[in-house]
Formats: C-alpha cells, structure tokens, sequence
C-alpha cells in the first residue's frame, strides 16, 4: 500500500474506478480527500462508541468494549495516517477533538456517573478531570509519533499502555 504523501490522486482515481475529475469535483485537493476519509472513519467510530456506552450491558462488559475499540483505533490510525492527521491537518484534528468533547459530554459523562454509583469509579475524580486526562494523553502520543508506532507494532505492549491508560500503577 502506498503512503498518503506518496498516493497520486490519478492512483487513487484508478484504485476507486472513478476519474480525476470527480475526486476533484467532490474533494478539492488530496488533502480534502484524506480529510473526508478520516472524517468520515472518525464518525463512524464515534457512533460505535455510543452504541457500546449506551447499551444496556452490564458496566464492565461495556468498559471493556470501549477500551478493546480504543486499542482498534490506536491500530487503524498507526504510523504515517496518525502522523499526516496530527502535522497535516491540525483543523481536521481540532474538529475531530471537538467533537470528542461534544461526544464525552454527552455520552461519557453519564457513562463515569453510572461507573461512581457503581462504586467501580473513584468519586473523588471529577468529570472533567477525565477529559482533561485523555486530550493529555492524546498530546503525548502527538508529540512522539516514533513511540507510538514501535507499541501499535506489538500487541502486549499495546495492551499494557491501554491497561496504564485506564487503570494507572495501581494493581487491582
């Protein structure tokens, strides 16, 4: 498979059976293209993530749901596609964050209160507090996109980061 950078739209024309012209016509450059596909990737797993969460499952089934769909996405969106997102396209990423945090008011919220009542989720930690701990994660794997990839290329140890992520040092 070719790299984003490296794809010529008269490739991707020939790879989808349509003409230059349409791509054009519907996307005004590569990078509107790129855009509309990861848009579009993002939205659906947004709504995958509502499903999981709002499910009448019981509250550990659906955790584990939506950490197992997290690790997928950190696999789809690995190396040059999560590079090209975060330097290329910073608007794109600012939408896509935007609406995470339309998406975590909505729908997480609720879900961390349903945790708390629970007595599976720390009261002591407030709602925002877990916004605020996900956009810090998502700059660190910003700011080193070379690590990330050696951890996507191995499952245990993608796994284990999911773990940290979720759970801290903490053993259970």
């Amino acid at each position: 498979m070719v790299g984003i950078g490296k794809a010529a739209v008269k490739e991707i024309a020939v790879a989808s059976k349509v003409s230059q012209v349409t791509i054009f016509k519907y996307f005004t450059s590569k990078e509107g293209l790129v855009e509309a596909v990861m848009m579009e990737f993002i939205t659906k797993r947004m709504a995958e993530y509502k499903t999981i969460a709002c499910s009448d499952a019981p509250f550990r089934q659906r955790f584990a749901g939506l950490m197992a769909l997290l690790t997928d996405n950190a696999k789809v969106f690995q190396g040059e596609y999560t590079a090209v997102l975060m330097r290329d396209h910073p608007q794109l990423l600012e939408r896509i964050m935007g609406e995470r945090r339309r998406l975590f008011r909505e729908i997480t919220v609720p879900f961390i209160a349903e945790g708390r009542a629970a007595g599976l989720i720390d009261p002591a930690i407030a709602d925002e507090m877990f916004l605020i701990y996900s956009e810090v994660v998502v700059a660190g794997v910003a700011a080193r996109l070379d690590l990330l990839e050696a951890i996507l290329a191995d499952r245990q140890r993608l796994d284990q980061l999911m773990k940290l992520i979720c759970f801290g040092f903490i053993a259970k």
